[in-house]
């Protein structure tokens, strides 16, 4: 996934729109006021303000967790991909395959999307859950709740991004409301992906308060890349930047 380009304020010229979106034209507006001063009209917590001039001051990091998980998200045959080719390579949980086909009770898969599955059938894991999606939604809602378990928020998000039905009002209040900031920054990615226009405050609200909440954390990027992905599916950023 290409990186926004790096905005320059040489490119933009004194009758274009202004950078902080008030529709003024920049002469009337930022073009005299400090670099500091420019970048308050993104701060704002409560005020929305997705264009390409947020994420110049606001930049995408790669090699974060929010990076590939929003890959996977956006291109889920990739990780089905990559777990096909392993098996081709090397073999490694056969047995554990096989117990997963077999499997018809919905919340005995549920348990392999936790720490001690190999790696290689979580994405068979999924296929089957989906198959019970009326049943294991709830219970990964729930579970996503109150757990700080990377491996199931992970995978847990991954099913989520594939049900038929999506549980947007759910998503929503865990993405506000779950113990784990983990969780918070991975379901507003997923949220940047599905969402209606109507989750751009709360996606918009997490990056401010992961941020302030954990400076040193990579968390407030969940929520960066979700608006990233939201910026792009509704128009406020430049398609030949993307």
């Amino acid at each position: 996934m290409a990186m926004l380009k790096k905005m320059s304020l040489d490119a933009l010229g004194r009758n274009d729109p202004c950078l902080c979106g008030s529709g003024n034209k920049f002469k009337k507006c930022c073009l005299n006021k400090p670099e500091s001063e420019r970048r308050l009209h993104f701060e704002d917590m409560n005020t929305p303000r997705v264009n390409d001039w947020f994420f110049h001051y606001h930049p995408l990091q790669e090699l974060t967790a929010a990076m590939l998980l929003h890959a996977d998200l956006t291109m889920p045959e990739l990780q089905k991909l990559a777990s096909s080719m392993t098996r081709k390579m090397i073999t490694r949980g056969e047995e554990e395959e096989k117990q997963i086909r077999a499997e018809q009770n919905p919340l005995v898969l549920m348990e392999k999307l936790s720490h001690g599955t190999d790696v290689i059938n979580y994405p068979l894991v999924v296929d089957r859950l989906l198959e019970y999606e009326g049943q294991v939604t709830p219970f990964v809602i729930q579970k996503l709740r109150d757990t700080d378990e990377d491996v199931f928020i992970e995978q847990g998000v991954r099913y989520l991004n594939r049900v038929a039905d999506f549980p947007l009002n759910e998503i929503v209040e865990l993405a506000e409301k779950a113990k784990s900031p983990y969780v918070r920054s991975s379901l507003c990615v997923l949220l940047g992906i599905k969402g209606s226009e109507a989750v751009l405050p709360t996606v918009w609200r997490q990056y401010h308060l992961l941020r302030m909440q954990y400076p040193s954390e990579s968390y407030m990027q969940g929520p960066l890349y979700g608006l990233y992905e939201y910026g792009y599916r509704f128009g406020l950023l430049k398609e030949g930047d993307r």
